[in-house]
């Protein structure tokens, strides 16, 4: 995980880079650096299980809940996915 941490810093430190460059952290959220912007990506399974674990905190009603995994089925991109998640606070 330092490694890992060192190496993120290392990036950061050298954004001219105009390609986006990827770090797995985990095997369904990584982080993609590009043009300043950190932003995680989420499978479609990892965000459905985020969902419900909303709804069961009541953070989100189930109807809501429903059109989020409707929502999530279409998209492609897993940053997208993470972006609608936290435009409806789910993360």
């Amino acid at each position: 995980m330092r490694s890992r941490i060192l190496r993120l810093k290392e990036i950061i430190g050298d954004l001219s880079s105009p390609l986006p460059i990827q770090i797995d952290f985990t095997p369904d959220v990584y982080l993609e650096i590009t043009w300043r912007r950190i932003i995680p990506k989420i499978s479609r399974a990892r965000a459905i299980h985020l969902i419900t674990l909303a709804v069961s905190e009541k953070r989100i009603k189930a109807d809501m809940a429903l059109r989020l995994i409707d929502r999530i089925r279409k998209m492609e991109s897993p940053a997208s996915i993470y972006l609608l998640l936290r435009e409806y606070e789910v993360v």
